[in-house]
């Protein structure tokens, strides 16, 4: 007994130094390796372990990924709805702004139509007032007397026109006062015309008639060329405003169709179906409301420019008249009787009115040349030689006027009819502004039917 456990503890394995055991190389057949089971679980549970804890991930994300598809069919539904209101509303304010501004426009080359006309018509009336009273010839001068108040007839009924049309109360106060100095004027060419006689043109009495009522209305009149200058650079506001306008639709529709129909694309890869016709219909409503309102705003635009090249024309061609017989006006007032300091002011008023004229553009005529160099003769004749300078006036320089004029053209304007612009309180507006809203309603209920689905 004790010698066999002698030797089972001979047999024992001894300690390592340091305390360590080394286990035995040998096993027993059959039996497990105590080391390899030992091992095997610390090698095994890490990949377990990440498995393990992989799992719930690949769950949440895919919870995640089933609730992310409602959430955005909802987005897009609130999106697709606001996309409509806004185009609707972006529609309805480009057609009435564009609208306005092609009416405004409209109004106001009226009103510088008609101003213009009138103007030329107040310097012809003081021209032929001027010619009747200086003439030799007793039916000459009843032919400019009769010119002159038939000019200062069409430019009362001018003026009144434009007061009609008038949008503010400065351009009527302008306008007025311009109307209320001419029946003295008319009165004061009557006067003059009876007063100078037969072939007395040069006679002091006619002469202080004409220049009391010639410099009153001179000075009512002179603000009208500035009132045209205003209601031309109101064409040109209003023109740029309505372009502006046409532009609103453009961003405001263009972006809401993008998103509609990526909203369409988005949704038949997630469904799998192709067509979602409430959807369709209001992408269809929305992109139309778009392309309406945007062409109406633009041909409001061409309206707007249409009125502002026809007064731009019309003020070119005015300015040209009306300084040309604001010119003759005044040459043939250095001719009247009068003081040395009234006859030099009167050929410095010619001068500066051939200088307007010039510069708006009666220098390319040969006809206004012609008369201008007439003109200078009348002007250097009138301080020491009152008489030369009234048989220049009335003979020479005044053919080469009748040809300035004639060659010149008249301003006419037409009567007034909005040129072309819409009339106030066009249903278009509110067809675009419910066609808007009802393309982002129509998109809602489509996506709201595609999310009820997908539940």
């Amino acid at each position: 007994m004790s010698s066999a456990a002698g030797a089972r503890g001979a047999a024992a394995p001894q300690p390592a130094p340091g305390g360590s055991t080394t286990a035995s190389s040998t096993s027993t057949p059959g039996a497990p390796s105590q080391a390899s089971a030992a091992s095997a679980p610390s090698a095994v549970a890490p990949t377990g372990a990440r498995r393990r804890a992989a799992s719930p991930r690949r769950n949440r994300a895919a919870g995640q990924g089933t609730r992310s598809t409602p959430d955005t069919m909802r987005r897009l539904s609130a999106l697709g709805l606001l996309a409509g209101v806004l185009t609707g509303a972006a529609s309805y304010t480009a057609v009435t702004s564009a609208d306005a501004a092609a009416r405004e426009a409209a109004w106001s080359a009226h009103v510088a139509a008609t101003t213009a006309e009138a103007q030329v018509a107040i310097a012809q009336s003081r021209s032929a007032a001027a010619t009747a009273v200086l003439t030799d010839s007793s039916s000459t001068a009843t032919t400019n007397s009769s010119t002159a108040i038939d000019s200062l007839v069409t430019a009362s009924d001018r003026l009144t026109n434009a007061a009609g049309a008038a949008q503010d109360e400065a351009t009527l106060a302008t306008i007025s006062a311009a109307q209320e100095a001419l029946p003295p004027y008319a009165a004061a060419v009557g006067a003059a015309t009876t007063a100078a006689g037969s072939g007395s043109g040069v006679s002091s009495a006619a002469a202080t008639r004409l220049r009391s009522g010639d410099e009153a209305v001179a000075a009512a009149s002179a603000p009208l060329q500035g009132l045209v200058s205003q209601q031309l650079t109101d064409v040109e506001d209003a023109q740029t405003f309505a372009s502006l306008s046409a532009a609103l639709p453009i961003v405001v529709g263009g972006a809401a169709t993008v998103l509609l129909v990526g909203s369409m694309v988005w949704l038949a890869r997630k469904t799998r179906r192709v067509i979602n016709p409430p959807l369709l219909i209001g992408t269809v409503l929305v992109a139309g409301t778009t392309v309406f309102s945007a062409g109406a705003a633009v041909q409001s635009s061409v309206v707007v420019g249409g009125a502002a090249d026809g007064a731009t024309a019309l003020k070119s061609q005015s300015v040209v008249l009306a300084a040309a017989h604001e010119a003759r006006a005044a040459e043939l007032q250095s001719a009247l009787a009068g003081s040395t300091a009234q006859v030099q002011a009167a050929g410095q008023q010619a001068q500066d009115a051939a200088a307007r004229a010039d510069a708006a553009g009666a220098a390319a005529n040969p006809a206004w040349t012609t008369y201008v160099q007439s003109q200078k003769q009348t002007l250097s004749a009138a301080p020491n030689d009152r008489a030369k300078a009234v048989t220049n006036a009335t003979t020479t320089s005044a053919t080469a006027f009748a040809a300035f004029v004639k060659e010149a053209g008249a301003v006419t304007a037409t009567t007034h009819n909005d040129a072309g612009a819409p009339a106030a309180g066009s249903t278009l507006p509110w067809l675009a502004l419910l066609a808007g809203l009802g393309g982002g309603s129509l998109a809602w209920i489509g996506l709201d039917r595609r999310l009820k689905d997908y539940r």
